[in-house]
């Protein structure tokens, strides 16, 4: 069976079915110009290979060209790779690091990752 990749995003509220050897992607909207950026809460869980994160423009945005504006809206992605079964939780959380606040905003999505 081929890997796969399955996108996550603010509005997935079911737990996510992948298999060992697939990857995630998990699309949170920010919007990096006024400081705040998404964190993973916690160490990687054991059973997921942390790949990397990026922040991106969306689309339709890139289209226009408005890159380096102020204020649009943009995307912070975290990819990670299942390397083997068991159901695990990612949360993450939404803050400008210098502030000693609770976070602007939390999501968390629960993953079941069965074997290949």
């Amino acid at each position: 069976m081929d890997e796969t990749e399955v996108s996550v995003d603010e509005t997935t509220t079911r737990p996510v079915k992948l298999r060992a050897g697939d990857t995630v992607k998990v699309s949170l909207n920010v919007h990096m110009s006024s400081g705040s950026s998404w964190h993973l809460v916690g160490a990687t869980p054991v059973n997921l290979e942390f790949l990397g994160s990026e922040v991106a423009q969306p689309q339709t945005q890139a289209q226009n060209s408005s890159a380096g504006r102020v204020g649009l809206r943009e995307v912070q992605v975290f990819r990670f790779k299942a390397v083997s079964k068991g159901d695990v939780s990612l949360e993450f959380k939404k803050a400008r690091p210098w502030e000693k606040q609770n976070a602007e905003k939390t999501f968390s999505v629960q993953l079941a990752v069965a074997a290949k």
